[in-house]
């Protein structure tokens, strides 16, 4: 995971009744951030990546105080999309990521290491004025973590770890959320509990012992329940601050899945509450950007995918049909990727294959000389001849044969279900293929399963390979390691709630009083209920 706030080229994306407005458009019909409100909570993003999770909060009603993202891609992203100040974002970027260290901070996003951040909390005690910081969030590497590590310092990895909660200790937030914590590998059931997600619940519970240290709550949230065109789970160890925590009854080792909603079973305080209704399908989250350009909104096939596309393109008309029709305009980050005849083929049965219900990884059999190719392409037959860029296959004996021509060791590609929400997005771009053409999917179509709004801009080079893997974090790596905006503004309005629930109490700030009173419809959704 790489290491990663303010914007006037956030759109407000899609977001049904979760709609903040607190963005202010400009005269393009984009947008830029409003002044800051000294009632919205802060909270500092730290490994933030391209930004998906401070686009989130944002979204929730968080002012996202500061970020911080090692990588300079995903940077450059992060920056033209939440702190740029003017439309030369390329050239502001290269004059920010010159500045020190201090003014880098001030201005929302430190390029660099996050143990940097160590040195300068002064700096972030300052940029809060009379506030507490509300949440501490980011995605640590946590698979060699253990409390016995801490003397290890050797493995980078716990030097990270240990790096968030040092500073969680130095700045006492609130709460503290710690993202994609599935790395670990542990099971989402009662009772039972990997070392090492063990190991970071004691290690949040010793943090902050002026205020008892931090209660905390596992969650495993599936993006598709937040209206996000993907079937994507994401686990957060939330904690929260034990003062916090006593004032509104929330107690400690809570766990709760989002699947758990089709059970009746209860939500914990902490947990967003998962949409009403059914998410996009991949078709109806990618139908007018299927060609180059924008297809007019008369041509949406539903409801939800009119919907989905408007929310999507925003309030800027640029980004689609012009109000006199005159011209149809291109989406950002949508260019088409060549593809060889071979690779196009496979694609192609990809599709058939998926739409037939045939196994995805019949080439990894054909790869390893497998027997039983024909009874399971035996559901093709009918459909044929079939058309290839290269030729015409006639029978189920030349389907076959032309299978075994396609060998491919990689199990995991498949083609998306029109009628479906998408698979977990990837950071690998063949790993998936259009419904309806027979190549890979675009930045911005990935973008679109994602649910980042078509305003918000991908940096850096397309795609990288080899060694260059490790270090360089271009834009399909960046969309697929994002945390889904849609799912993080769900959380970050469930999080505000715990803050609002225990205004009053002496855990809260001067400034925290009005917070009750900030868009109180879009925060409690009924009486006795967060």
């Amino acid at each position: 995971m790489t290491q990663g706030c303010r914007s006037n080229h956030e759109d407000e994306g899609r977001g049904g009744n979760h709609r903040t407005g607190f963005l202010v458009p400009n005269q393009d019909g984009g947008y830029h951030a409003a002044v800051a409100d000294p009632h919205r909570p802060p909270v500092i993003d730290l490994f933030a990546g391209c930004g998906g999770l401070s686009l989130g909060l944002r979204r929730a009603g968080w002012d996202v105080l500061c970020a911080v993202e090692l990588s300079p891609m995903a940077a450059e992203t992060y920056f033209a999309n939440l702190v740029a100040d003017s439309e030369d974002a390329d050239g502001e970027y290269a004059a920010h990521a010159a500045k020190a260290t201090e003014s880098q901070i001030r201005a929302g996003l430190l390029v660099g290491d996050v143990q940097v951040l160590k040195d300068h909390i002064p700096v972030m005690r300052d940029m809060l004025g009379s506030r507490e910081l509300g949440l501490l969030a980011g995605g640590p590497p946590c698979q060699g973590f253990s409390l016995a590590g801490r003397r290890n310092a050797s493995d980078p990895r716990n030097a990270l770890v240990w790096t968030f909660l040092q500073i969680a200790e130095l700045l006492q937030p609130r709460l503290v959320l710690m993202e994609n914590v599935s790395a670990i590998q542990s099971p989402f059931e009662r009772g039972t509990r990997a070392s090492v997600l063990a190991d970071l619940e004691e290690a949040l519970r010793r943090t902050a012992p002026k205020h008892g240290g931090y209660s905390t709550v596992r969650l495993s949230l599936s993006a598709d329940h937040y209206g996000v065109p993907q079937r994507r789970k994401r686990v957060f160890l939330v904690g929260v601050r034990r003062d916090v925590a006593s004032a509104i009854g929330i107690g400690d080792h809570e766990w709760w899945d989002s699947e758990q909603v089709t059970q009746d079973l209860p939500r914990s305080p902490v947990a967003p509450r998962p949409s009403a209704t059914a998410p996009p399908t991949s078709s109806e989250a990618l139908w007018d950007i299927v060609g180059s350009h924008y297809a007019p909104m008369d041509l949406a096939p539903s409801d939800t995918a009119r919907e989905y596309a408007l929310e999507a393109r925003g309030k800027a008309n640029g980004q689609g049909v012009q109000a006199n029709g005159s011209r149809r305009l291109q989406p950002q980050n949508h260019k088409f990727r060549s593809h060889r005849a071979s690779t196009q083929a496979r694609f192609r049965l990809l599709r058939l294959f998926q739409e037939h219900g045939i196994r995805s990884d019949l080439f990894k059999l054909a790869a390893n000389g497998e027997d039983g190719l024909e009874a399971h392409l035996k559901p093709l037959e009918s459909l044929l001849p079939v058309e290839f860029p290269s030729h015409s296959v006639e029978t189920l004996e030349q389907l076959v044969e032309f299978v075994r021509t396609l060998p491919s060791l990689k199990h995991s590609q498949r083609a998306l279900d029109a009628h479906s929400p998408a698979p977990t997005v990837t950071t690998l771009p063949d790993d998936l293929c259009h419904y309806g053409a027979d190549r890979t999917l675009t930045v911005r179509e990935m973008a679109r399963l994602q649910s980042f709004p078509d305003s918000f801009v991908f940096k850096g080079k397309e795609t990288t390979g080899g060694m260059r893997r490790r270090v360089e974090v271009p834009q399909y790596s960046q969309v697929g390691n994002a945390v889904p905006p849609l799912l993080a503004e769900a959380l970050g309005l469930q999080l505000r709630k715990i803050l609002s629930r225990s205004c009053g109490t002496s855990s809260c700030s001067p400034t925290d009083s009005g917070m009750q009173a900030l868009d109180t419809h879009r925060i409690v959704e009924s009486s006795g209920d967060i």
